[in-house]
């Protein structure tokens, strides 16, 4: 019903958008003060878009839309509550010791993104990207959340091996992109630009997709990658900046 509705709407408005424009001219722009009628032919536009997205949202709504904002209520509640948050989330029914790992990490503003919707297991995962560089990533199932842990790590020491060659931390879970022969054989030759320590920054960031920049210690010789995926991220392509 409601798309029947929408496309019935929107034919009618194009038999007399003609119409409606030449009676808003004559009000408008025929020395007269508009009248409540005017106004209402020159807002009709607006007014049915707002009952479209109100019907659209009502007939399709978004099982995943909360997840956002439990994400950002548990951020807030992170960074406001100075108490133990296990014991706040029995008395609250939110699992809020789920972001206790990444508690510290929490400063500045930022921005939350979808990085992953698994509708057979009613799995989401939420992406904070911080003004910091800092970037988390939130698992939640059946609407509640499961843990938040540093979403970085094969973004910044997994590339900052494939390009120096020094070994991961034996400590460092999930640290390692995934990546192709053929990239891991091109970062491979990378490395003799980059004998010391890289810098490595987030340059861009959409949903699961991340760009990366490393710059050689001596400030000379800098990649670009893209990464992708969720949970498990890979290395879809490099590049030299020229």
């Amino acid at each position: 019903f409601g798309g029947l509705f929408m496309m019935l709407a929107f034919f009618l408005f194009a038999i007399f958008q003609e119409t409606r424009l030449q009676e808003i001219g004559r009000e408008f722009l025929g020395g007269q003060h508009p009248g409540i009628v005017a106004w209402l032919r020159f807002t009709l536009p607006l007014l049915l878009v707002v009952a479209v997205a109100a019907i659209t949202n009502n007939v399709f709504p978004n099982p995943f839309g909360a997840s956002l904002a439990l994400v950002d209520r548990a951020i807030h509640v992170a960074r406001t509550y100075e108490g133990d948050l296990f014991a706040l989330g029995l008395e609250q029914g939110e699992n809020y010791a789920g972001i206790s790992a990444v508690r510290d990490q929490l400063d500045g503003a930022y921005t939350l993104s979808f990085g992953a919707v698994d509708t057979a297991t009613d799995t989401v995962i939420i992406l904070a990207y911080f003004d910091s560089g800092v970037w988390i990533r939130c698992r939640l199932v059946n609407q509640q959340l499961s843990f938040c842990e540093d979403a970085s790590r094969p973004y910044t020491i997994g590339l900052a091996h494939l390009l120096t060659g020094v070994p991961l931390p034996e400590d460092c879970q999930g640290c390692l992109p995934k990546v192709s022969d053929e990239w891991t054989a091109w970062l491979a030759e990378q490395q003799v630009h980059f004998q010391g320590e890289p810098t490595i920054t987030r340059q861009a960031a959409e949903g699961s997709y991340i760009l990366m920049r490393a710059e050689s210690e001596n400030g000379r010789y800098a990649v670009t990658c893209w990464f992708s995926g969720q949970p498990r991220v890979q290395i879809d392509r490099c590049a030299t900046e020229s």
